[in-house]
């Protein structure tokens, strides 16, 4: 008798010194069903690789910079063409007052010269810097339309 309280004793020993050493994150809830252990889980299958064709709103937004490139360009274009009329209006100017001043003793002839000649130079500087700003964005909507164009082709991997 006394060797089964020994026995018992050692027996039971540890489940008092667990129970008084109790952590209950060792013992959380259980993840997976004992009968059927893999009832939980999907099968997971092999990732294959996804092909995407461009989005419609990538293509709608490249066509809504092509429309504002193309009404940059019409504004510049009417800019640079009242900067080309003024320039020959004055230049027309400028040889209706050298004819006129030859037959005339103007004392102010050489100073309006003068003035119509700056008056060119500087109209002719806003025609060259309006035309190299139009050929920018000339460029600028080429390369829209090829992208553009391009697009329709093109697909985007994930």
């Amino acid at each position: 008798m006394r060797t089964l309280l020994i026995a018992l004793t050692i027996i039971l020993l540890p489940l008092f010194a667990t129970a008084q050493n109790f952590d209950p994150s060792k013992y959380g809830p259980q993840k997976q069903d004992l009968l059927f252990p893999g009832a939980n889980q999907n099968p997971k299958l092999p990732q294959l690789e996804t092909v995407k064709p461009l989005s419609r709103n990538d293509v709608e937004k490249t066509k809504a910079k092509l429309a504002r490139e193309e009404q940059k360009l019409i504004k510049l274009a009417e800019k640079t063409w009242q900067i080309e009329l003024d320039l020959r209006a004055k230049r027309e100017s400028l040889k209706n007052l050298e004819n006129t001043s030859k037959n005339n003793n103007d004392p102010d002839y050489q100073k309006n010269i003068e003035k119509l000649k700056k008056e060119i130079a500087i109209s002719q500087n806003k025609l060259d810097d309006a035309k190299s700003k139009q050929g920018f964005r000339a460029e600028k909507v080429l390369e829209l339309e090829i992208m553009l164009e391009e697009s329709k082709f093109t697909r985007k991997g994930s």
